[in-house]
């Protein structure tokens, strides 16, 4: 069994603080983020006999991707150091009823999670983060025609920020509506509200 999560980054240092606010468009008393990633959570169930009293244990896995600064599309785990050593908001994302209940598992979560491996290596859209204050009319896409191999590629992105990768993940997959806007003008604070905005996240533990 798997689920598809977002966690969202608190900002620490001045920059992040800074990025965070000047994101926050309309929200400016709500939660402030600088940084998101997407995240799929498997659970395994074994069963070990100890006497005559069989136990069963289950296990969890959390595999995320995001695109950092200088480092470009990553994939890594909550075990790393970089979660372990920052605040984050964690959400599990809700069934879409629009789309047969998809929140986790099926098939639009395997073609999502490929569409996320194959992006990683790309580089990070420092164009695209410089370009958020734009109206969208102005905002060149990032998106091109890059030979993929299915519809669903044709229109992949040569880069991305941390919320343009997540946004076009949960948009072409999970269901997400931007609001008559693209990934590359999507903030980690306009991706919440968006989330928010049309009940797809419920909070969760975290990893």
């Amino acid at each position: 069994m798997s689920t598809v999560r977002v966690g969202f980054a608190h900002p620490e240092s001045f920059c992040e603080q800074f990025v965070a606010w000047a994101t926050a468009g309309r929200a400016r008393d709500g939660p402030r983020f600088c940084h998101c990633e997407l995240a799929v959570t498997t659970s395994t169930t074994s069963t070990a006999t100890s006497g005559r009293q069989p136990t069963t244990m289950t296990n969890y896995t959390t595999t995320t991707w995001s695109s950092y600064w200088g480092e470009g599309v990553q994939k890594g785990s909550t075990a790393d150091k970089w979660h372990r050593s920052r605040k984050w908001s964690w959400f599990t994302l809700a069934a879409d009823a629009a789309l047969g209940g998809v929140g986790g598992g099926g098939e639009r979560e395997r073609r999502m999670v490929r569409f996320l491996d194959s992006s990683v290596a790309k580089p990070y859209d420092y164009l695209g983060f410089l370009l958020w204050i734009l109206p969208d009319a102005l905002t060149p896409d990032a998106a091109t025609t890059d030979g993929g191999g299915g519809d669903d590629e044709k229109h992949y992105h040569r880069q991305y920020f941390c919320s343009e990768l997540c946004a076009e993940a949960l948009e072409r997959f999970q269901g997400l509506h931007l609001d008559g806007s693209t990934a590359r003008k999507v903030s980690p604070n306009r991706l919440y509200a968006l989330l928010q905005q049309q009940q797809r996240i419920v909070p969760d533990i975290g990893p």
